[in-house]
């Protein structure tokens, strides 16, 4: 497999599809600002080092003069959907990123960065990798293939619901994020993290926990970060993953979202739940609890503060779940939980490709698991 391709090219100007992250790329995630502005925006340094726990990732590149201006990745995934007895190909797009030159629609020297229709080349281009001809269809064999690309568009981001619109994406379901924090978490004698030789029989368990969602690719039960469970007489009632990660939070939506940022800081206390500076936390997902044992939950949860010496995580769930609707009532869910608890959410969107039958309509109806690692 050739390390790139080139889709099109004029004069100083190229559109090319890498099969690997080049440097330029990297480093232009490195320094991306997430999120929309007036909502949650923040950046992530180190955030493509989650790369290498995904399947192959691909990123659409805009150049000039061999220096990256924008870049869109697609995760290589496979999912398992309710309308099909096997599992098809799934692209997971994320990574969209802008050199803040080609954003800038000022006149003055750096206007002379934005080429004549570049905008519209760029959205012409991506359009036809959702195509049955498209590069990343040849890659992985059979052009005909069923397959299904998805995205996750944050809070009122208008620009990137107009945009994922355009190239025939809908939205299906919408999840939220939960916050969960201690001031001074306690260890749990009752929590353990997992050994190695106990990972499949939990992979299994998750599996079956999760049978009923109709949108999930199995490759994100399985268990790559630190799983720790809450036992009873010896078995395993409850679990979850965590993987620790660190953000730089810029804007916050709201009052709350001021109070948190202007506010909170300047109390030391405070400060150990959320620091925007140095906000670090776990993420937790693979979130697992056997029926009657639902109120050992926040304690499971403060144990695994306490294991990996952090004081916040967050969680991602379907909004319309069972699962959701147990976490979102959980009493003791600390501070972040009544101040971010409603303004945190995101759409699940998709596109479909040669399917013999629509599966929109049906995916509307099913439950979607989100993965940590997806939104971290």
């Amino acid at each position: 497999m050739p390390l790139k391709i080139t889709l099109w090219q004029r004069k100083h100007w190229s559109l090319q599809l890498f099969f690997t992250l080049p440097s330029e790329v990297e480093a232009l995630l490195e320094e991306l600002v997430w999120g929309t502005p007036g909502g949650i925006r923040y950046t992530h340094p180190g955030s493509t080092q989650a790369l290498d726990q995904m399947g192959a990732t691909y990123f659409l590149t805009l150049l000039r003069r061999e220096q990256v201006l924008s870049t869109l990745g697609f995760v290589h995934k496979s999912a398992r959907l309710a309308s099909q007895a096997d599992l098809v190909r799934a692209y997971y797009v994320r990574y969209l990123a802008f050199d803040p030159r080609l954003q800038n629609r000022q006149v003055g020297a750096q206007a002379s960065v934005r080429p004549p229709k570049a905008s519209h080349v760029l959205k012409q281009q991506i359009g036809r990798i959702f195509e049955a001809d498209s590069p990343l269809q040849q890659v992985h064999g059979s052009e005909e293939a069923p397959t299904l690309f998805y995205a996750y568009v944050i809070g009122d981001n208008a620009r990137s619901a107009q945009l994922t619109e355009s190239f025939g994406f809908q939205a299906i379901r919408r999840f939220r994020t939960r916050f969960f924090t201690r001031l001074f978490p306690r260890k749990k004698a009752a929590v353990a993290c997992l050994t190695p030789t106990e990972i499949p029989t939990m992979e299994k368990q998750l599996a079956h926990f999760y049978q009923g969602y109709g949108f999930l690719c199995p490759d994100d039960l399985q268990l790559q970060a630190p799983y720790y469970v809450w036992r009873e007489n010896g078995e395993i009632v409850a679990g979850v993953q965590v993987r620790v990660r660190q953000w730089t939070v810029q804007e916050l939506p709201g009052r709350e979202g001021k109070l948190m940022l202007h506010v909170l800081p300047h109390i030391p206390i405070l400060r150990r739940v959320f620091n925007p500076r140095a906000f670090r936390f776990g993420g937790f997902d693979g979130l697992y609890v056997k029926k009657g044992h639902e109120n050992i939950l926040p304690d499971l949860f403060e144990g695994v503060l306490a294991a990996e010496r952090l004081h916040s995580a967050m969680l991602w769930l379907d909004d319309q779940t069972a699962l959701f609707h147990l976490i979102d009532q959980l009493p003791g869910m600390g501070l972040l939980s009544p101040l971010m608890g409603q303004t945190a959410w995101a759409d699940v969107i998709v596109r479909p490709l040669n399917f013999k039958q629509d599966p929109v309509s049906l995916l509307k109806q099913v439950p979607h698991y989100i993965s940590g690692l997806d939104v971290v």
